[in-house]
């Protein structure tokens, strides 16, 4: 993320985000948990802090962040409400929400906002650097208090404050960073990763650094990583005095990628040398992929020397991992504890455990069905113990989109991600499963992200149960049934019991459930009391005591029902009891914007717990809505009604399935239809979490893209901002950025716009190979989602048509030879539509023509992947 020129960034630069707002105010040191001073405003105090009243109505703030933390302090960052008058900051050690609002510590009294013009900033003095804080805010709008705020923390300082990991490669793609902001982990595994080459610490990309700092303001540390195996030795930046023909084995036969003789000197150097790059450009960690050096000796002193080399140059600690035997990898038997802690590595890595029926060991490209009922404890726990106290961190690894370490039959996935989490937790691991920037592993398209935010949930929750845990096994450890399996740890004044359902039925694909189970485990005095914990239940079945009984050095449990895992937390000293997190419904992705009368919209609504990602929606109140008010789908598909209803607007909700009383709510504008001709009128509509205003009247499909309204040279323009969105490997990959608008009704049409690239594209890995995955271009008959046409002018010098119909995407006829427009030229791109034929136009001359066309109407749109454009003069016109 460095820029040509710029010296390296360290941790306090890379939190900091370059904006314009409202001044620094300073906090005198020991106001943490002061009561305010002065007189309470008119509407009392905050009401999940205590006021009496109704529920809160005011605008929340939704983009509160730590926006730098060093030695002077911490400095937080928001954008006030338009009508916010006054606000109180609130702080705690763990994660505030509605449900723990009351019990966080009020920071100082009631502040004026003042002028709502930009972010206002807030500068505390006197905290402890050592200890994480969380923070909220609710603002008061001269009647109504706000709910709170969204709650960044300061990020870990030590692995030992890390509860929640999470595996999720590109995080800064806009749609990735949005749905790891849901799960709020406090490290992202591999966050940002170059396989090989040095494009990324050459050019810097600086909305790639963007979309990370949104995550680090959130509190999360960061990992950056690079393969030990392969490289580019023709295209990357050399370390001082490498020798490519000494790190170069076999070509790897695609492009210019070679393998890496990786102990040789020249290879050890150039590692070395593009993680400290990394590290200078602000991550936090560094993984080296399949680092399998016929001498591992050679590894210790090269982590040495890059872990003083960030504290001389940076004064910080970075922590480093190796996905290979090494660092806790053991392919393909995923059973190995070759490890012993003494590695130089600062966490330990290994595949989410699984088996594949008829397989003895896992095969990354068998499509052989899920074994549910192989239990992998033993050798898990092994591992772990003797690498312990490092944490042992579980994820999905893959190398293409069909060669993964996970079944493939994805039906089989919320029972793999629950059966896995449950062991991994169950051997003290961390499962750390999120979604990889392979269409193929999409935990939402799966429907296990929701599974995923809910494991984060728990661990976050539960975090005590993770301090000097010690794995044991008791004089006594038994269970009343059959197909379960038991493991236990102690850690100071508790005794904890894993209790893991294997009673799988493979042929069903079903976890069959037990009931009214004893489990018996001994002790060495009578416990104070005894809780249960189920880390897939929702409200206050998440945790409950139970009956039990102690006589002759045995505590005897009752578990009334066991699904897939529950734990038994025996209180020695006193009974155990944690703060739960409240769930939520969260809509991930920026608002739908207006929606023109009888047009359709997707909206995306996810419950934050339990097991599933179902939803029930409804209108204005009314389940599935009606004619009046429009209606919803099932799967969230808003229709708006043929007219405008009263008001102008309509309240679209989704509540939690599992949970009904829980839900969240979206306002939906509906207006006219838009005639033809249209004209589009370039102005800034609501902000996004990076502080982009996308153009209002626009609508970025399922969060594809972060798009802005910037200046052009003749007014405002439309801009994609990261050039590195968008897909690779033929398609396989990613997903591009897609914004869309007008009226679907649209039939017969001329859409022009024109197009000025500002930057110079990307191709993946500069393999020539994949140059047709490099291209701007625009959307036509845009029905839905699900369903509509792209014209894509590439970076191979082809324009090419493709089409989406009910969520598949195909290409249509064969590449025609077509310019790929160049930096600063601006390019007058055109697609007519008429019947069932489209065209496409450049600069004035036809480039293709396509006939036989299904869908007959729509409206239109931008798509892009790995460029940065912006866009202008854009009208539709009948054909």
């Amino acid at each position: 993320m460095d820029t040509p020129g710029q010296p390296g960034l360290d941790r306090r630069t890379f939190l900091t985000i370059a904006a314009v707002g409202a001044g620094l105010v300073a906090v005198p040191a020991g106001l943490m948990g002061a009561q305010p001073a002065g007189a309470e405003p008119a509407g009392g105090r905050p009401p999940l802090g205590g006021a009496p009243g109704g529920r809160p109505e005011a605008a929340a703030v939704t983009d509160l962040a730590v926006e730098s933390v060093d030695s002077a302090g911490i400095t937080l960052r928001w954008s006030p409400p338009a009508r916010a008058v006054q606000y109180e900051l609130r702080s705690a050690d763990r994660p505030i929400d509605a449900s723990t609002w009351h019990t966080a510590r009020r920071i100082g009294g009631l502040r004026p906002v003042g002028a709502a013009n930009g972010y206002h900033r807030l500068s505390l003095r006197g905290l402890d650097p050592d200890t994480r804080h969380w923070f909220a805010l609710a603002t008061f709008d001269g009647r109504r208090w706000s709910a709170p705020s969204n709650a960044p923390a300061t990020p870990p300082t030590r692995l030992d404050q890390v509860e929640v990991w999470m595996f999720e490669q590109n995080a800064s793609d806009a749609r990735n960073r949005r749905l790891t902001r849901v799960v709020a982990p406090d490290f992202v595994h591999r966050a940002q990763y170059e396989w090989v080459g040095t494009e990324y610490e050459d050019r810097g990309f600086p909305a790639v650094r963007q979309s990370l700092v949104r995550l680090a303001q959130d509190g999360a540390l960061l990992g950056a990583g690079v393969s030990a195996s392969y490289w580019e030795p023709d295209l990357e930046t050399l370390a001082p005095g490498v020798d490519p023909a000494e790190a170069s084995g076999d070509p790897l036969g695609k492009g210019p990628v070679y393998h890496l003789v990786s102990d040789t000197p020249s290879a050890v150097k150039q590692l070395v040398f593009k993680a400290e790059r990394q590290i200078g450009a602000g991550f936090d960690g560094i993984e080296f992929d399949e680092w399998y050096p016929t001498d591992t000796s050679v590894i210790a002193p090269a982590m040495r020397a890059i872990k003083q080399w960030a504290r001389q140059n940076h004064g910080r600690t970075v922590y480093l991992s190796a996905n290979s035997t090494y660092g806790g990898a053991d392919f393909p038997a995923l059973d190995g504890d070759t490890n012993t802690g003494a590695e130089a590595v600062d966490y330990y890595l290994r595949n989410y455990p699984f088996r594949l029926q008829g397989l003895d060991v896992p095969a990354a490209e068998s499509t052989a069905l899920f074994d549910g009922t192989a239990n992998l404890i033993p050798q898990l726990r092994s591992a772990i113990a003797k690498v312990a106290p490092k944490p042992f961190v579980f994820f999905i690894d893959y190398a293409t989109p069909t060669i993964f370490w996970g079944p493939h039959d994805f039906a089989s996935w919320p029972a793999f991600i629950r059966i896995a989490s449950a062991q991994i937790l169950a051997a003290g691991g961390f499962p750390a499963a999120g979604r990889s920037m392979y269409n193929a592993l999409d935990g939402l398209v799966r429907g296990v992200f929701t599974l995923e935010s809910n494991l984060a949930a728990f661990q976050r929750d539960h975090h005590e149960l993770r301090r000097g845990l010690r794995a044991i096994t008791p004089d006594t450890l038994s269970v009343s049934a059959a197909n379960v399996r038991l493991s236990a740890f102690d850690q100071p004044g508790r005794r904890i019991v894993h209790v893991v359902n294997g009673d799988f039925d493979n042929a069903a694909g079903r976890m069959s459930t037990q009931h009214d189970l004893t489990v018996t485990v001994s002790a060495d005095r009578r416990p104070a009391g005894v809780t249960l914990l189920t880390p897939d239940a929702v409200g206050s079945a998440r945790q409950q005591p139970v009956s039990w009984r102690y006589a002759a050095g045995e505590v005897t449990v009752r578990v009334p029902r066991l699904d897939f895992h529950s734990v038994l937390v025996l209180g020695l000293d006193r009974p155990y009891r944690a703060q739960l997190t409240a769930t939520r419904v969260v809509f991930p992705f920026p608002g739908p914007g207006t929606v023109p009368v009888g047009n359709s919209v997707h909206l995306v609504a996810v419950p934050t717990q339990g097991t599933t990602q179902q939803v029930r929606w409804s209108v204005d109140g009314r389940p599935g809505g009606d004619s009046r008010v429009g209606t919803v789908t099932a799967d969230g598909t808003y229709t708006a009604p043929a007219r405008i209803p009263a008001g102008g607007s309509v309240t679209v909700t989704a509540a939690s399935a599992a949970e009904p009383d829980v839900a969240s709510s979206v306002q939906v504008a509906v207006g006219g239809a838009v005639r033809l001709p249209w004209k589009a009128r370039i102005r800034a509509g609501e902000t996004t979490d990076l502080g982009h205003r996308p153009p209002d009247g626009w609508r970025i499909v399922e969060g594809r893209g972060d798009w802005d309204v910037t200046d052009g040279a003749h007014g405002p323009v439309i801009a994609n901002t990261s050039l590195t969105e968008g897909e690779s490997q033929g398609d396989t990959i990613g997903e591009p950025a897609l914004l869309v608008a007008g009226d679907q009704s649209w039939t017969d049409y001329a859409f022009a716009v024109t197009v000025t690239p500002t930057v110079e594209p990307v191709v993946w890995y500069s393999d020539p190979g994949y140059r047709a995955d490099t291209f701007v271009g625009v959307v036509a008959r845009f029905q839905d989602d699900a369903n509509y046409y792209e014209y894509r002018l590439c970076a191979d010098g082809n324009a090419r048509l493709s089409v989406k119909r009910d969520g598949v995407l195909a290409q249509v006829g064969d590449p025609v030879p077509a310019a790929f427009p160049q930096v600063g030229a601006a390019a007058e791109v055109a697609v007519r539509a008429a019947g069932d034929v489209l065209e496409l136009w450049l600069d004035g001359t036809l480039v293709r023509r396509d006939s036989g066309v299904a869908l007959g109407r729509g409206g239109v749109g931008l798509v892009t992947s790995l460029t940065q454009n912006t866009f202008d003069a854009i009208q539709v016109t009948p054909a």
